[in-house]
């Protein structure tokens, strides 16, 4: 399984293949992003998009709590295929966030994912709105 980092304007048909599983991430999320801003935010940079055969995943940098972190703000895919490669991918993006000088991995997502997350070193921290937030140092 290849994990890449996709520039949207390099590599526009990726993007567009995984739209719809992004999409539908969206509707769990209690932020109010739209497909517009997802859009905007990977064209002006401001967002990563990592790809796998099966899964896809949107990052940012931020601040959280005094530490520079890269956010796993938006992942979604194949149902069925997608959660192994998710996991898989966490080594390579751990690799990115202390690359570019982050403190450590920040995701945001429901609370079904604390099993998955926890068997790979994140912690549950908090909630917001629906949504649990799960760290992870680098």
């Amino acid at each position: 399984m290849e994990v890449k980092k996709v520039k949207i304007t390099e590599g526009y048909d990726e993007a567009i293949r995984v739209l719809p599983w992004l999409t539908e991430a969206l509707q769990y999320s209690s932020d109010s992003i739209t497909e517009t801003d997802i859009i905007r935010g990977l064209i002006e940079y401001d967002y990563q998009l990592w790809l796998t055969d099966h899964a896809a995943c949107i990052t940012s940098f931020t601040e959280w709590e005094g530490k520079t972190v890269c956010c796993l703000f938006l992942i979604s895919g194949e149902k069925g295929k997608a959660l192994p490669e998710i996991l898989a991918a966490h080594p390579i993006l751990e690799e990115y966030a202390r690359e570019k000088g982050c403190d450590g991995l920040l995701g945001i997502g429901r609370a079904t994912w604390l099993k998955a997350l926890s068997r790979i070193g994140f912690e549950q921290v908090s909630k917001r709105g629906s949504d649990n937030v799960y760290f992870k140092e680098v």
